[in-house]
């Protein structure tokens, strides 16, 4: 067999599993003055280049945050082109950080040993909007029912951070989310009335990770309260069958991350007035 495509696929055994086994494997198949060049997965990434036989075998070692991705990444067998050896792999169906594609592109000495790498990424391209995409809205809807309740971030009356974790967040409409608060007059509503900016987070790795920043305030309206009582999740009604709770309304002014399937979301608008 070709050593020079065992040797690229000794490479991809190591930036794929993070194994210790496969970079022992892979080092002797480095030349001694080997130079990676790659860029990062993320949009607007630059490029670095790492050179020599410790500080590459470093670099394509263990686990890093890519790691997963790569783990179950669709790779194609590494093919010999003219000098070079070329190995693609694809990020479908894959959440979180991943990129769209990677390319790799071999080249070799007398003795079949990698002299250079260009690792290139395909960054996933965001398609900026101003409305909350369909895939957040599904994700943050069903958060409760699959016991991914949303993270909530405010600043406190005496102006500590605080997190707490909210069940009953839903999507109001294509700006607006919504939030059934049980103690009607507890800390929550009192700080927002003092300062209204707000944060979020929704995690479910390997599948869709986001950020939401906010301005929250309260609703009184007989209307809303009963709009929004019936939209929260049953387990969230009956914590308060006697509706004494009240209704929060987070007017969203951005969001960043990723969706169901490494979608990547991208949403901004200019806050207006409550």
């Amino acid at each position: 067999m070709d050593k020079r495509v065992i040797a690229a696929e000794a490479y991809v055994r190591s930036i794929r599993t993070g194994e210790h086994s496969a970079s022992k494997a892979l080092a002797p198949r480095l030349a001694p003055e080997v130079v990676l060049d790659t860029n990062g997965p993320a949009p607007g990434s630059k490029n670095d280049t790492f050179s020599g036989h410790a500080e590459v075998l470093e670099r394509v070692s263990g686990n890093w945050a890519l790691t997963p991705s790569l783990r179950i990444a669709r790779w194609s067998d590494p093919l010999a082109e003219g000098d070079s050896v070329v190995v693609n792999a694809t990020f479908d169906y894959i959440g979180s950080i991943a990129p769209a594609a990677l390319r790799l592109v071999f080249s070799f000495d007398g003795h079949s040993r990698i002299t250079r790498i260009e690792q290139r990424y395909t960054p996933r391209q965001p398609q900026p909007t101003e409305r909350i995409p369909p895939g957040v809205k599904t994700l943050i809807n069903n958060a409760r029912v699959q016991d991914l309740p949303l993270c909530l971030a405010h600043v406190t009356e005496e102006g500590i951070p605080l997190i707490t974790f909210r069940g009953s967040i839903q999507v109001l409409n294509d700006h607006e989310l919504c939030a059934w608060i049980r103690a009607a007059d507890g800390g929550l509503v009192r700080s927002i009335a003092r300062n209204p900016a707000v944060s979020l987070a929704y995690r479910d790795l390997p599948r869709a990770m986001f950020i939401i920043q906010g301005r929250a305030r309260m609703d009184a309206s007989e209307e809303m309260r009963e709009r929004v009582f019936e939209m929260i999740p049953e387990q969230e009604r009956n914590h308060d069958p006697a509706r004494k709770g009240a209704v929060m309304i987070i007017a969203v002014d951005r969001i960043q991350g990723y969706s169901t399937g490494g979608e990547p979301v991208r949403m901004q608008r200019k806050p207006t007035c409550a």
